[in-house]
This record gives C-alpha cells, sequence and structure tokens, in this order.
C-alpha cells in the first residue's frame, strides 16, 4: 500500500520516504515540513492517530456497503465526475472519522470522466482523464464472474484505505475489468466513468451492482476465514488448522431467512418471493402487468424513505405528521390511491425542509447558504475570456460579456433566500466553486460576505498559486477588497 494518513492534519499522503518518521513502530509520513515538526514538538498529541491503517476490525464488523458509480477521494485519483462523487467521498470519509462499519465499492475508471476544452467555435471537446491505479490502491486477487447480455465477464478489485481521524480505516474497492480472458470491449467497461452508449452504461451497473457485490463478499468471507483461523490456532494453542471450531460462514448480506439482496433497499420491506417473481417474469420476457408496474412503484419509492417513516411517524416542522408504515406492511397489491397517498406523504416531508432549516438557522445550530440562482458559472458570464486566467492554452468562442445577468443571478438568489428564511444569507457558494476576481464585487454588492470554493482553485490562484499541501495555506480564510 502507498499511501497513509498524515496523523498531525489528517490529510492523504503518498508514502514516497520525503516527509517520513519511525515512531513507536510505526512509519509515519506527512504531507508537509509543518505537520513533521509539529508531530516532533508533541507526538503524544497525535499518537491516537496512528491506529494501525488496516480493516481488521471493520472486515469483521461490516454490515454496510455503500456503492456509487464515482466517489472523490483525491486530485489524483480521477474516479469521479463532480457533485455526486463529492457526496459519495465525503460520506465514506465521515464513516472512516465515526468508525462506522462501512465498504466502499465503485468503478476504477481508469481514463476517469474526461478532461475538456472548447474549440474556436464554442465546441466542446473531450479527452481521456488517465491516472495510475497502482499508485494509490492495492491490488486484489479475488476475482468474481457477472453475466452480461448472456457472456460472462471477469471483475477483480482494487482497494483503497481511508482513514479517519482516529486512525479506523474504511475499505474502498474500485471495480476493475480489464481481465485477461475478456474481450477488448469488456475490458473497457470500467475505462470511462458515464462513457458509451446506454449499452455501455448498462453493463457497468451490472459491473457495479451485481460484480461489487461478489467482490465485496470474497473479500470479507476471506478475512473472516483467515480470521477464524487464528483465533482457532490461539485457542488451541497449537499451529494445526481447526476442525469443527471454524464458525460457519455467512453472507455478510444476508436477510433474516437466509434471503440474499440483490436490489439495495427494496429487500429492506418486500419479500424474496414479491420480488423474485418479478424477476424471473422479467427474465423469461413476459410483460408486466399495471399491477406489477405499480408495486414496483411503489417499492422504489418507499425504498428513499427513511427508515423513522417507514416504521413509525414522524412529527414535521410543519406540525404535520409522516409515515408510511401502513403502506410498508401492505406489501404489495397496491391501488392507485395507495400510490396518492405515498407522494403525499412525499410532499409532507419536502414541505418540512425549509421550516426546518430555517428554524436550525435561528436558533444558530446552522448556517444555510446559497448558490447564484440558475447555478450558472459566474465568471464566464461576466465575460468568458476570463477562462485563460488561469488556463493560457483554453479555447473559448466568441466572447460573452453580460456581468449585468450575473449581477441578476446573485440578486435573485438573496431574494428567494431572504422569502425562504427571511433574512439575507451571509455566504454564497458559487456554482462548481468558481470564482474570479470580477465576480467578487458582484457578491459584495449583493450583501454577501463570504464565498467558498476548493483546493483545487486555491492552488491555481494569486500570481503563482498556493501550496494547498499545507494545511495553514488551505484550511483559513482569505480576504480580497473590492
Amino acid at each position: 500500500m502507498n499511501v497513509a494518513k498524515d496523523p498531525v492534519c489528517g490529510m492523504t499522503v503518498l508514502q514516497d520516504g520525503s516527509l517520513k518518521l519511525h515512531y513507536g513502530g510505526h512509519d509515519v509520513y506527512f504531507c508537509s515540513v509543518f505537520c513533521k515538526a509539529s508531530f516532533e514538538q508533541e507526538p503524544s498529541k497525535y499518537l491516537t492517530r496512528l491506529a494501525s491503517e488496516t480493516t481488521g476490525e471493520t472486515l469483521e464488523r461490516i454490515r454496510i456497503a455503500y456503492f456509487s458509480m464515482e466517489v472523490a477521494l483525491g486530485n489524483d485519483m480521477h474516479t469521479d465526475s463532480g457533485g455526486l462523487g463529492v457526496l459519495a467521498g465525503d460520506t465514506l470519509k465521515s464513516a472512516a472519522d465515526l468508525r462506522v462499519p462501512v465498504v466502499g465499492v465503485s468503478l476504477l475508471s481508469r481514463k476517469g470522466y474526461f478532461r475538456q476544452e472548447l474549440d474556436d467555435w464554442g465546441n466542446q471537446r473531450e479527452s481521456p482523464a488517465d491516472w495510475d491505479p497502482a499508485r494509490f490502491l492495492e491490488p486484489l486477487s479475488a476475482v468474481a464472474e457477472v453475466n452480461i447480455e448472456g457472456r460472462v465477464v471477469k471483475v477483480t478489485g482494487w482497494k483503497y484505505q481511508l482513514v479517519g481521524a482516529g486512525g479506523y480505516a474504511v475499505p474502498v474497492i474500485f471495480l476493475d475489468t480489464d481481465l485477461e480472458g475478456n474481450s477488448d470491449y469488456d475490458r473497457s467497461l470500467t475505462d470511462r466513468l458515464y462513457g458509451g452508449d446506454d449499452r455501455y452504461r448498462l453493463a457497468q451497473e451490472c459491473v457495479l451492482g451485481v460484480g461489487g457485490v461478489r467482490i465485496a463478499e470474497a473479500r470479507i468471507r476471506r478475512h473472516r476465514e483467515v480470521s477464524h483461523e487464528r483465533r482457532a490456532r490461539r485457542a488451541s494453542g497449537r499451529g494445526a488448522p481447526p476442525g469443527d471450531s471454524c464458525p460457519p460462514r455467512a453472507s455478510p448480506w444476508a436477510l433474516p431467512g437466509g434471503r440474499r439482496p440483490t436490489s439495495g433497499r427494496i429487500w429492506s420491506f418486500t419479500t424474496s418471493s414479491d420480488y423474485g417473481e418479478l424477476f424471473v417474469k422479467r427474465r423469461e420476457g413476459r410483460r408486466f402487468s399495471t399491477q406489477d408496474l405499480r408495486d414496483l412503484q411503489m417499492w422504489s419509492n418507499l425504498a428513499w424513505f427513511g427508515k423513522e417513516f417507514r416504521e413509525g411517524e414522524v412529527e414535521l416542522a410543519t406540525g404535520e405528521t409522516a409515515s408510511v408504515r401502513d403502506l410498508v406492511a401492505k406489501g404489495r397489491g397496491f391501488t392507485a390511491r395507495d400510490i396518492e397517498g405515498m407522494i403525499a406523504e412525499q410532499f409532507k416531508i419536502l414541505r418540512a425542509v425549509i421550516p426546518l432549516h430555517r428554524a436550525l438557522q435561528d436558533e444558530g445550530r446552522i448556517e444555510v447558504v446559497t448558490t447564484p440562482f440558475a447555478h450558472p458559472i459566474l465568471p464566464l458570464i461576466v465575460d468568458t475570456d476570463e477562462a485563460t486566467i488561469d488556463r493560457p492554452t483554453a479555447k473559448h468562442p466568441a466572447r460573452f460579456h453580460h456581468p449585468e445577468d450575473a449581477d441578476a443571478q446573485v440578486a435573485l438568489a438573496v431574494r428567494l433566500y431572504r422569502d425562504c428564511f427571511g433574512a439575507s444569507p451571509e455566504g454564497m457558494w458559487p456554482a462548481e466553486g468558481a470564482v474570479s476576481a470580477s465576480t467578487v464585487p458582484i457578491y459584495a454588492r449583493n450583501g454577501v460576505r463570504w464565498i467558498a470554493s476548493d483546493e483545487g482553485v486555491l492552488s491555481r490562484s494569486g500570481r503563482w498559486g498556493y501550496d494547498v499541501g499545507d494545511p495553514h495555506v488551505l484550511c483559513r480564510p482569505y480576504r480580497t477588497d473590492c
């Protein structure tokens, strides 16, 4: 494994040896001279973060698998396209910080999403965003087989250790079909994130949904076999392999009665016969009845209600009460009126979203921010020529220059926020984190006191850019005068 966690700032760093100490039996790696010096001055402060970066305890207790087509774990790992990947990455990072026994599963995406540029006519051109998995990931020996369109596709995985602030590690498995024995087409299924046509995308879903479960199960089963063997040897005081003392193997995703899930949350409240009957019907090419479709419609919607709503009644911030407990209990045979009732419960919950967050903000417990009204790339509305400020070779169409439109986008967002929350927003998140010197006065004129962006933007800001590897550069506010 060639990545580690800086115990001072928590950043993931390469184990390249340039910033390394050997302390207490551990090789400790740092992202900067500052973090290394901080550790040397007061190592006891950071010792709790030097827990072994293995997934031993995690794999033994895992009951949760988090599947996502994309997940953002680092700037040099091109395994995401933006928002969904960032959300998935943040969820798994929080799980590591909170010591949640979870395994992440995603696609390797060797060629990333894509790199984008515009030609002289404003047409978007795409090129692969290649990256080297071997720099960050450990190859797994497990190989699973998935049947796709009547052919067998082999799937393997690569493991990433996502270490939380306290040293607890969450494994993230990236699936890879670039294996001998697969056709050229099938070997490419884990090349491009959201690439190709509908057929390619559906095949990717099969790799993730079926292959992901099988690789994750194989990984956990292998750990349990080794773990049980070690325990039995310790208990017997002998080096011989255990006999019947090894507990029987069980699927980490087994449901009561021995049933196994094949389609995520739906299995949490339907029986195997309900869903299995429709699966067989689909496989045999028989048409679904109106009742079949209505049941599927209900199940897929019920799956997105929180556990509290499925098991009881929840009092909302609006004073209304929402619940789908009776629909869950009914199980199948839903009527059109049932569907309408379920949608009505959704609208109850949606109506409570803003009042809940307004109440929390009024109590000083959270701060709610917004974004320019239609989520535009504001600097390019001000002036498309600004695209070349930090990318001199970027190509763009004929100049578009309408700063008044950019001002209107911010003003409309502030007005809507005031209507919803009874006050103006203190901060704003620029769409996709896009900022420029020309947009700062627009935010200021509309009463916005702070805006936020990301480390990629910071690294290209200023005259020479900032060293975002230094936590004292990255984790601090910056003031701009306008």
